[in-house]
């Protein structure tokens, strides 16, 4: 089984030793880029993105615009966002998580699914609270646009 956590806009840092231990205890943590600086009370965001991966065998951060960051294996992995024209925000962030879990599911690379997560989010943001979240076709056609 894998163990893949979200952040709820936490209001504590990683000095809660609970919340160490929880991060610890997952294989992959997705916090939002604001919510792994509160974390570790670093605004750098590569720097926020080690602490966490020494705690969290695989960290991906959901960056908005700019697409998501990802500490697998030691490495950092980056991902654009598809340009769009934004409507609402709201959502994304769970878009983002539901199309990376798709990728998983689908035997993707972690870079891919972070590729799938990022367009996800990105197309959410498209019409009123997400409501343009793509079908599987869709998201799969984007996809391989995007590669290309």
């Amino acid at each position: 089984i894998t163990v893949i956590c979200d952040c709820g806009h936490p209001n504590t840092t990683l000095a809660d030793t609970d919340l160490s231990t929880t991060i610890a205890s997952v294989d992959i943590f997705m916090p939002s880029a604001a919510e792994a600086t509160i974390l570790t009370g670093h605004s750098d965001l590569e720097k926020a993105l080690r602490i966490l991966g020494a705690l969290a065998p695989k960290i991906i951060v959901k960056n908005g615009a700019a697409g998501a960051i990802g500490l697998i294996d030691g490495h950092v992995r980056r991902v654009p966002a598809k340009p769009v024209d934004v409507v609402d925000t709201t959502g994304a962030g769970d878009s983002f998580n539901a199309g990376f879990v798709y990728g998983l599911l689908k035997g993707k690379s972690l870079h891919d699914t972070m590729t799938l997560g990022a367009l996800n989010g990105s197309i959410s943001t498209t019409d009123l609270g997400g409501r343009a979240v793509p079908s599987e076709e869709q998201l799969i056609a984007e996809w391989t646009k995007f590669r290309s």
